[in-house]
């Protein structure tokens, strides 16, 4: 499992038949892999937990599943199996979250804070 953790003013993306926006949260991008496990996923959710209380306290977040952080990645049954349960796990965590389609054509508009402590990389 791979991801980015963003510190955001705004998420929003749209397709042919929805649009939607979140402010002031958190991106995650994430990324399935072949040898990812269930312990895999609880530490990824432990790590935005981490950081978001220690740098950013945010109530809100969006999750982004981004198969390019990896070459290694997990067949698609797989990982959106993963990803419901990344979601599921870490929606105990905030009031508000977001799931960006999975495997839909879609446009997006990030606006992300600056600082490099705005960002973090993470890998389990």
């Amino acid at each position: 499992m791979k991801g980015l953790i963003w510190n955001c003013n705004q998420v929003e993306w749209q397709n042919k038949n929805e649009k939607k926006f979140l402010a002031d949260c958190l991106l995650v991008l994430v990324c399935f892999e072949k040898n990812d496990t269930l312990n895999t996923i609880k530490e990824g959710v432990r790590r935005v937990n981490q950081l978001n209380k220690k740098r950013y306290n945010r109530t809100s977040i969006s999750i982004f599943p981004f198969a390019h952080l990896s070459k290694d990645i997990l067949n698609e049954k797989d990982a959106l199996e993963m990803l419901n349960i990344f979601f599921k796990k870490i929606s105990n965590h905030f009031s508000e979250i977001q799931q960006i389609p999975f495997k839909i054509e879609k446009e997006i508009f990030f606006h992300l804070l600056p600082g490099k402590e705005d960002v973090s990389y993470f890998e389990y």
